[in-house]
């Protein structure tokens, strides 16, 4: 009898205590990468009258509905440039032709792109490039009021492209400013950045490999102490970015997402048999140097594939990796040329595929 009452009363316990209704389901983050760096998926090329412009943008969006994804992460700063109204940065050179010029008729494509997004019930992300500064296949003349003519201090040249130097303080308080600007007067539903922090290593001759000239940022924190490496100083300054940036959008509004798509590959042999650069060798951020709450919202993997084959380094392959990096999350895949865009099949698998474009394997 006190073997059943005891029974009875840990029953009625339980019961109490059972939710009124099953568990939460954890959503699913589906998204559409719309790359605007070297006219690769929008606008299709730069000089487009607006409507043409506002007609692609649709159009992707409609594909990213069809395909019933949940959100389109836009492109709008690629290097130090915007593809938007913007107090700070001129506007982009994928838009107009020439950088520094606004759209005629003047129209904002960020606004517009919230504005179709959340027609559409897609969320939308802004997706900033942290720290190039001007892209290996730029055209257009450099306008007046691009940081490399307004704080020339703060760029190098490394290869064909130009770069804020991430060592120095100010270089991150530039990218700062740009971050809280687009969350403060826009209706985004996140912020993205990708695996672009420092560059991929430039080769001056096989098996040699250009040094990114950050000497005198690198021997000022020599002279201040610093202790680490120059690798780990290079992974502290991103990482000192990743908690400021994190910081700054949960400051203006708590609930806009945070979110980096860091190398798919985050560490050597993980999984077997991956020999390709590492998320490690990229300088890139090491998220269990962290507090868990200076992290993003969101980490999908990075991974990109050729010729529609997903890369062998899959989003599955994170799990049991870094820590706050360890889930698996759909980010993909890749938008197609709004031509084709309108008629593609939903992809068999998620990822960033290239196709037959030489354009497509640029990088974003």
């Amino acid at each position: 009898m006190f073997r059943l009452l005891i029974a009875g009363f840990l029953t009625a316990t339980l019961l109490r205590a059972a939710p009124a209704g099953p568990p939460p389901v954890p959503r699913e983050f589906r998204a559409m990468w719309i790359a605007t760096v070297g006219n690769i998926d929008w606008p299709s090329k730069p000089g487009l009258p607006v409507a043409t412009q506002q007609a692609e943008l649709r159009a992707l969006l409609d594909t990213a509905k069809r395909w019933h994804l949940n959100a389109v992460i836009l492109q709008i700063r690629t290097s130090c440039d915007a593809l938007y109204a913007s107090p700070l940065e001129p506007w982009s050179e994928y838009l107009s032709g020439r950088m520094g010029v606004a759209p005629s008729p003047a129209w904002d494509p960020l606004a517009f792109a919230v504005t179709e997004a959340h027609s559409r019930g897609l969320e939308l992300h802004a997706w900033l490039n942290p720290f190039r500064a001007r892209y290996s296949q730029a055209i257009s003349p450099v306008a007046a009021q691009h940081v490399s003519r307004t704080r020339p201090d703060l760029v190098v040249q490394y290869g064909k492209f130009l770069w804020l130097d991430p060592g120095l303080a100010e270089s991150r308080d530039q990218t700062l400013k740009v971050v809280t600007d687009v969350v403060r007067r826009y209706d985004i539903d996140g912020i993205h950045i990708d695996d672009y922090f420092y560059p991929y290593p430039d080769k001056t001759g096989p098996g040699t490999l250009a040094p990114f000239p950050d000497e005198r940022s690198w021997s000022t924190y020599q002279r201040s102490g610093g202790k680490l490496s120059r690798p780990d100083w290079r992974r502290e300054n991103v990482n000192t970015l990743i908690r400021a940036m994190n910081t700054a959008v949960h400051r203006e509004k708590s609930w806009v997402k945070f979110g980096i798509s860091p190398f798919g590959i985050w560490k050597p042999g993980f999984p077997e048999g991956i020999r390709a650069w590492t998320n490690t060798k990229c300088f890139t951020p090491t998220p269990a140097s962290g507090s868990a709450k200076a992290w993003p919202t969101t980490s999908p993997p990075n991974s990109i594939g050729r010729n529609g084959k997903p890369s062998s380094a899959s989003p599955d392959s994170w799990h049991g990796g870094p820590p706050r990096m360890s889930a698996t999350v759909t980010s993909g895949p890749a938008s197609t040329r709004p031509t084709s865009a309108r008629t593609a099949p939903p992809p068999k698998s998620f990822g960033r595929p290239t196709k037959s474009d030489p354009k497509r394997v640029l990088r974003a």
